[in-house]
């Protein structure tokens, strides 16, 4: 039975966190189970909607980052919504700084293009640091799944 569990983790590394300390509190756990708990408990886990924290990198946070994709992919909205709107309130300030300088009002314009600039630079730091922090907390997310089934 123990070597089922570990075929099992086998097939999830890649999803789960890369400390090995998390793998080993899944087999404790599963060690803990009934032999009848523990086939339910293999049949389950792949059933569980575990997500690829590979897929999540280069889709929602590469491909679709400026949108907080990967924010809703990993059931994170409430950031996802911050970065949708955050991403909302620059295009704003974009359209009022080039309707001002079209406009000929360019103390207006040079306040605008500063807002905006400032807004690029917390987009561009907000998204180097999602490239860093999403893939760990699905990383968490995905045990946590697994540490529900087993308890």
């Amino acid at each position: 039975m123990s070597l089922s569990i570990d075929a099992v983790l086998s097939n999830l590394k890649d999803k789960l966190p890369k400390d090995e300390i998390f793998a080993e509190n899944i087999k404790a756990e599963f060690q803990r189970l009934s032999d009848s708990k523990k086939q339910e408990a293999i049949s389950q886990i792949p059933m569980l909607d575990l997500k690829n924290p590979a897929f999540v990198f280069w889709v929602g946070n590469v491909m679709f980052g400026a949108f907080g994709v990967a924010r809703f992919m990993i059931g994170d909205k409430k950031l996802g919504l911050y970065r949708l709107l955050f991403l909302g309130v620059y295009i704003i300030f974009a359209i009022m700084a080039a309707t001002a300088l079209t406009l000929g009002s360019y103390n207006l314009a040079d306040i605008m293009h500063v807002i905006t600039v400032s807004l690029i630079i917390v987009a561009y730091v907000w998204w180097i640091v999602d490239l860093f922090l999403v893939g760990k907390k699905l990383r968490q997310k995905n045990y946590e799944k697994i540490m529900q089934i087993l308890k």
